[in-house]
């Protein structure tokens, strides 16, 4: 799922706010897909070790790996230019990083937990009223489908990543309207005179 969904904004983004086709994204996922897995395996093992010494290192390790994947797809970053530019992008912002990363986990969290209301009602009529045969069914249905809307609200986390990303970037190298909004009404500052479309 990362992989599509962060081939999709860096898709959307290249072709100049244009919704790419599912063949795009598609040619994008084959491209990425055995990076991002072998990328994901090492960042998942390496994260583990952090973890399981004293937490601490897991902790500063968490907001890196946030940004790892979507430098690897906005940049088509190798495996160490994503794991060093994570950390360059971090530099004087790893604290707002890790709590935007907390508040967001703590909202798809509950959005899940929300999701799977429906299961646990029909659970809970199923222990207390003993009908095991039609109740299995309908428990069935119903725990599938709050998986799988379970499963499509882990676009969140992953879209605020990219958004982090951008965000950071923008901030680090001023290459965009934080750079025009700084440098308006400075002695020799020439306004764009191509007409720029604004971007919300």
């Amino acid at each position: 799922m990362y992989t599509t969904v962060l081939s999709y904004i860096s898709l959307y983004i290249r072709k100049g706010n244009i919704a790419p086709t599912v063949a795009e994204v598609w040619s994008y996922y084959k491209y990425y897909f055995l990076r991002m897995a072998g990328s994901g395996f090492l960042m998942t093992l390496l994260l583990s070790v952090g973890f399981i010494f004293c937490l601490i290192p897991g902790v500063y390790l968490m907001p890196a790996f946030t940004l790892f994947f979507p430098i690897m797809i906005m940049e088509n970053g190798s495996f160490s230019y994503s794991f060093s530019r994570s950390f360059k992008i971090l530099k004087d912002n790893w604290w707002i990083t890790l709590a935007t990363i907390i508040v967001v986990m703590i909202i798809t969290m509950c959005a899940t937990m929300i999701v799977q209301i429906p299961s646990y009602v029909v659970l809970m009529i199923s222990a207390f009223t003993h009908l095991e045969q039609p109740i299995t069914k309908s428990y069935a249905i119903i725990v599938s489908l709050s998986q799988y809307l379970a499963m499509l609200l882990m676009i969140i986390p992953i879209t605020s990543g990219a958004l982090i990303y951008y965000n950071l970037v923008e901030r680090l190298e001023n290459g965009g309207l934080l750079n025009r909004i700084n440098n308006l009404g400075q002695q020799g500052y020439q306004a764009p005179t191509e007409n720029i479309p604004e971007e919300y």
